[in-house]
């Protein structure tokens, strides 16, 4: 009886873990999804990080007002049957020091952010940078 009281100690921890991990990130939206306004104020909403994949397309210094930092505009893209290409994009404020100025354009991300809003001028969803790889 003594083992399975041990090994219950051990399991409860790791069963929590996973149920705590999905309280912080939300991994029912991707880059595609983000397109949708009502799907972007619901992720502000609910404030959990988000992991995007997809190209850095370019990058521009964040107009000076709250905080420093650059934005870089993450694309991705999918075939719609045939004929048709969609194409979907996100800007990403690398806040303050974040930036290290050594991603190329062109380079494939995998972001965690936090989505801050949808941009109705633009029709391009906003987020923050939480980390990033670079995938090769």
């Amino acid at each position: 009886m003594k083992k399975i009281s041990v090994f219950l100690l051990f399991l409860i921890p790791a069963l929590g873990w996973g149920e705590s991990f999905d309280s912080i990130v939300d991994f029912g939206i991707e880059l595609s999804s983000l397109s949708n306004p009502a799907v972007a104020e619901k992720a502000v909403d609910d404030g959990r990080v988000v992991i995007l994949e997809g190209l850095m397309a370019n990058t521009e210094e964040k107009v000076p007002g709250d905080e420093e930092g650059v934005i870089i505009t993450l694309i991705g893209g999918e075939w719609i049957g045939t004929s048709d290409v969609r194409s979907y994009s996100c800007r990403i404020l690398f806040g303050g020091n974040q930036w290290d100025g050594d991603i190329p354009a062109g380079s494939r991300l995998l972001m965690a952010v936090r989505v801050t809003g949808f941009n109705d001028e633009s029709g391009i969803p906003e987020a923050r940078m939480v980390s990033y790889r670079v995938l090769h």
